[in-house]
């Protein structure tokens, strides 16, 4: 199944910030005026002078009363800096300005809706910890505040930023809250938006297409609203995953009016649909119109700099070249897209770490929900125990929070100490398992395989080794990994390499019946390097026939494997390093995983343990080398 961009409707909330009223005062009138010449400015892509003319009016009018019209030209400008740069960072710098106006004018409402932009572009900008954080202010605010709309875009951000994170069950709730705000008969494109962003956030093909539909119950009258065109977008997508290709066809062509759907700078609608159109062609082995699609999309994607949409349109498109026989555009298409690796891997890291900060706030808040309704409980009991009661409490209150106070400020700075070592060493891991030694001597294989016009042989070296680059950059998207995708790996790359030193090894795989059922979540990329250690180290210079053992075995909640090579062992091996300049490669490598599994062993999934074991016969000479990896088993 080709992947495909999510990010449709990310922007729903950014297009509806448009519809909030405006009171046309004095002075709320010449402001009005200025936001409509700018909506026009931002229609025809003229998002320099958009952004001049708001700061004009901010100039004009920052000595003036705060009203709700200023607060949007404020807001206006934020989102069009967004759109000409990428990145949300002028726009937050605008937002900030923006609260101390709020705060200075006492305008709760001002405030509200600041804290609320701010969570959504600190989660743009991959900063989920302040996003929530914000989110959390802006709750707290609304408590005292009676406004439909502001609980509408609040909920509808949380939910935005909890499904970026995965927790989609969360996102659900928060999704179907602000679908409850929208009972006005003059908010059907928002009721609309609600239906659309649930769909989103199902992962049942049949719920989000049910959810689709109902967002396309109110679109009668604004059929050709961005809303209304990303809810069918929504609905061909689900058609998509239920493998009804012609359906989805049919809605793009015909409900979507796709020959008159332009690009737009406020959302990724244009360009996602051509990529709808190259999966379903792809499916229905179309290649050569599948291919044109895809080029298409990724030249509108480029424009937006995205990395996770970026990678998306990339593998697609590598896919579909590789099924047609194009196997060098297919090369070509994973080299690029290797360039913006690193950003997306650490914009996932980013997201594991906020959502490890996430459940541990849950959590938290959990504990103390429990413990109040407990101690209400028992104040209820007995009313002449209310007063003494109180006092306990406001004891109790004040150890906790200095605990609670303690503890926060010590997993913030353990927060920032893990996520900054987490990153750098699950690059290095990365890097270390599609090295540059490794991939020029795999190509150099292909290479020969050509030339000797060996073609059936090029061909499935080229599809293990298309697999195999694929798979570890889909490794790089969590901490842990499934043990039968680490096995598909291991087993490809032994392949590739066994193949690469003209089948000079063999190996045997031995595996637990009862891990394989089980397969359980094993720390990523952990493996490889000491199989890589043994046949580049091993095997070098030996002349028995060599035999590489892996062996996969349970054994309470860990996970043991083992990695028996005959080779030459490594007081020879180390030998041998100072004459071969690439195994400096190998034993970084290896320094790198010791260091990696330190920082994995503090965040509480157990310890991971190596031990390496030279083998030696009766006369006391080297016969080889058995690693034994112990992994915990994740629950």
């Amino acid at each position: 199944m080709i992947h495909f961009s999510r990010n449709i409707n990310f922007s729903i909330i950014a297009i509806l910030f448009f519809f909030q009223p405006i009171n046309l005062h004095s002075q709320e009138k010449h402001i009005g005026k200025i936001l409509k010449l700018g909506d026009s400015l931002i229609a025809n892509n003229e998002l320099d002078k958009a952004i001049i003319l708001f700061n004009n009016a901010i100039d004009e009018f920052k000595k003036e009363k705060l009203t709700a019209s200023l607060v949007e030209v404020f807001i206006r400008k934020a989102e069009i800096s967004v759109m000409k740069t990428k990145n949300s960072n002028e726009a937050i710098s605008t937002l900030k300005l923006l609260e101390t106006h709020c705060v200075n004018s006492n305008n709760k409402k001002c405030l509200i809706s600041t804290y609320i932009q701010l969570s959504y572009y600190l989660s743009y900008n991959t900063d989920y910890i302040k996003s929530l954080e914000y989110s959390d202010k802006a709750t707290v605010l609304l408590k005292d505040v009676d406004d439909w709309y502001l609980q509408w875009k609040l909920f509808n951000t949380k939910g935005q930023i909890l499904s970026e994170l995965g927790y989609r069950d969360q996102a659900t709730l928060y999704h179907r809250k602000a679908l409850k705000t929208t009972k006005l008969k003059d908010s059907l494109l928002r009721r609309s938006a609600s239906y659309v962003n649930i769909s989103d956030s199902m992962v049942d093909k049949d719920s989000a297409l049910y959810y689709a539909n109902k967002a396309l119950d109110f679109c009668n009258k604004e059929k050709k609203s961005r809303i209304c065109l990303i809810a069918m977008a929504n609905k061909a997508i689900a058609y998509i995953k239920k493998e009804e290709y012609d359906e989805a066809l049919r809605i793009i062509y015909e409900d979507i009016d796709f020959e008159n759907l332009k690009y737009s700078v406020k959302d990724s609608l244009y360009e996602s649909v051509l990529q709808l159109l190259g999966v379903i062609y792809y499916h229905k082995n179309d290649l050569k119109t599948s291919i044109h699609y895809l080029e298409l999309s990724l030249d509108n994607f480029k424009k937006r700099n995205n990395a996770t949409e970026l990678i998306s349109i990339y593998e697609d498109l590598s896919r579909s070249y590789e099924k047609a026989g194009n196997f060098e555009k297919s090369i070509k298409l994973l080299k690029e897209s290797k360039i913006i690796l690193k950003e997306l891997t650490e914009i996932k890291l980013e997201r594991e770490i906020a959502k490890l900060e996430v459940k541990r706030l849950l959590t938290i808040k959990e504990a103390k929900i429990l413990n109040l309704e407990e101690r209400n409980s028992k104040i209820d009991s007995s009313f002449n125990m209310v007063r003494l009661l109180s006092y306990i409490m406001a004891i109790l209150l004040v150890i906790i929070l200095s605990v609670f106070t303690t503890y926060y400020f010590r997993n913030k700075l353990r927060h920032y100490q893990l996520n900054e070592e987490l990153s750098k060493t699950r690059f290095k891991s990365l890097r270390s398992a599609m090295n540059p030694h490794f991939l020029f001597n795999s190509f150099s294989t292909l290479q020969n395989y050509i030339l000797k016009k060996e073609n059936l042989r090029a061909n499935e070296y080229m599809t293990e080794l298309s697999g195999l680059i694929r798979n570890i950059l889909a490794s790089s998207d969590s901490i842990y990994i499934n043990l039968k995708e680490e096995l598909q790996i291991l087993n490809s790359y032994i392949t590739i390499e066994k193949e690469r030193f003209n089948e000079s090894f063999s190996y045997i795989f031995k595996i637990d019946n009862e891990l394989l059922e089980l397969n359980p979540k094993i720390p990523s990329m952990i493996i490889q390097p000491y199989i890589e250690n043994a046949i580049i180290h091993g095997f070098s210079g030996s002349k028995e026939q060599k035999c590489l053992q892996l062996s996969f075995e349970r054994k309470g909640q860990r996970m043991l494997c083992y990695i028996e090579d005959n080779g030459i062992g490594r007081k020879t091996a180390s030998e041998n390093k100072s004459k071969k300049s690439y195994t400096q490669h190998l034993s970084i490598a290896t320094k790198n995983i010791d260091e990696r599994l330190q920082i994995l062993s503090k965040l509480g999934n157990g310890k991971a343990e190596v031990t390496i074991e030279d083998l030696i016969n009766e006369e006391k000479q080297n016969i080889g080398t058995k690693v034994l990896i112990s992994l915990p088993i994740i629950s």
